[in-house]
């Protein structure tokens, strides 16, 4: 993706604004998928394979504490993404020689 993709890609992004960033593509798109992938691995490694651990309670407890971390580490990563992105948005676009050239 060149500059000028890149610049249009984030001007549409931040359109939305922070909250609707952090929650789409950090809470739902990372901290939620990685932690069901984490407790199935988790669970796999510690009692083994079977179907009817999803019937279990431990199971759904142990799930829900490891999506709140996973959901936590996803807003954090996805505000410090936001501010790096937010730099170079606004680098690029103070050093642009035509600022209505910015989407």
């Amino acid at each position: 993706m060149d500059r000028v993709e890149n610049r249009y890609a984030w001007s549409r992004i931040r359109k939305r604004g922070k909250i609707q960033y952090i929650l789409i593509y950090w809470v739902l798109g990372w901290g939620i998928p990685v932690a069901l992938i984490s407790s199935v691995i988790s669970e796999f490694f510690s009692y083994g394979f079977y179907l009817s651990m999803f019937l279990k309670k431990e199971f759904y407890f142990r799930s829900l504490g490891i999506s709140v971390l996973f959901v936590i580490v996803g807003i954090f990563i996805g505000m410090r993404i936001w501010v790096k992105e937010e730099k170079i948005w606004r680098k690029n676009y103070q050093s642009s020689n035509n600022k209505n050239d910015i989407f």
